[in-house]
């Protein structure tokens, strides 16, 4: 299965067009130059901003986090978190001491059972209880609204079998406050978050393939994306073999859903009819783009020394003669004549 609509950015399509561009390597200058037009080396968050620094290291986010925690008032309230049983530290999805104080900005890590939060919701700390014996802290989310915080059991599970029937079992628990300081968070724990406001810092640079994709992307707009440094070339890269699946994968489906004599068919039929062809085409960079065309020929075709059966047409979206391989044409159907 693939996942072919993208639903944080929908709002910004010159940024989402950036993203994509990003996520496969393909960047061009010019879509370089408008992300690097974000770069804000001095910026500095307004304290009720609710801006999140995606940092490369835990070390990075981590000094932020307690730069800022000691510029708050009052002094802070340190909740020691109880491991039970086999639940390695490398696996705590919180730190094991927690120190929080009245405006503390967090990043709530669990899903509420009455819906009130989700796993990435921010919000900033308003009161905090020394015994948490029931909530243990009132936390003003993001979205609006007040909650009561308690403390969270997270889980540990063991796969076995017995005889042929795969069964589970729990071999540890953690309990603490389900909350992270969240002025500064790691671009791995930020995967999967929708962050309204992001600081970028890749520090000394990226050091894993996708992840100046992952930390740009968290962003729902361009607008909302600061960088504390710019992003070179060389920062941007992505595992080949993803990119190569990703491509065979695409043209596999769509070999099944519509064989490449199917395409021929239907281009030789448009011709003799005088009708235009709506496409779904999968461009070299990967990416998909709609559009419709009027075919004038189809077969065997040339170019840079390779042949492939392609269809020469008037393409609407560029007002211009192109050639399209059908094997990279994933959707064909009939259009309206202008």
């Amino acid at each position: 299965m693939e996942l072919e609509k993208v639903y944080r950015q929908q709002g910004d399509p010159q940024f989402l067009e950036v993203l994509n561009a990003v996520r496969n390597g393909t960047i061009s200058e010019g879509q370089l130059a408008l992300l690097n037009s974000r770069c804000l080396p001095d910026f500095e968050p307004p304290p009720q901003g609710m801006w999140v620094h995606l940092c490369a290291t835990n070390t990075q986010a981590e000094a932020i986090n307690r730069e800022r925690l000691g510029r708050l008032r009052g002094k802070p309230h340190t909740f020691v978190g109880r491991i039970e049983g086999r639940f390695e530290r490398e696996y705590l999805p919180v730190p094991v001491e927690l120190s929080l104080k009245a405006g503390a900005q967090v990043m709530l890590v669990s899903n509420d059972p009455l819906g009130r939060w989700v796993n990435g919701t921010l919000g900033r700390v308003r009161r905090v209880w020394p015994d948490p014996e029931g909530p243990a802290a009132l936390v003003e989310l993001h979205e609006g609204g007040e909650v009561e915080v308690a403390l969270h059991t997270w889980e540990l599970y063991e796969l076995y079998l017995e005889g042929e029937e795969l069964r589970s079992r729990v071999v540890g628990r953690f309990t603490q406050m389900p909350l992270i300081l969240a002025w500064a968070v790691t671009i791995h724990k930020a995967q999967g978050k929708t962050l309204p406001r992001v600081v970028v810092d890749l520090g000394r640079g990226a050091f894993a393939p996708g992840q100046v994709y992952v930390a740009l992307s968290r962003a729902t707009c361009l607008e909302g994306l600061v960088l504390k440094r710019p992003i070179d070339r060389r920062h941007i890269w992505c595992d080949r073999r993803v990119v190569r699946f990703l491509t065979q994968f695409r043209y596999r489906r769509s070999e099944e859903a519509l064989p490449l004599a199917r395409k021929r068919e239907l281009v030789e039929a448009a011709i003799r009819e005088g009708r235009p062809l709506r496409i779904v085409y999968l461009r070299p960079d990967d990416q998909r783009s709609r559009r419709v065309v009027w075919p004038l020929e189809v077969g065997e075709m040339e170019h840079g020394g390779r042949t492939f059966m392609g269809m020469r047409a008037y393409c609407s979206l560029r007002g211009e003669e192109r050639t399209f391989r059908l094997d990279r044409i994933l959707e064909m159907g009939t259009a309206e004549p202008c």
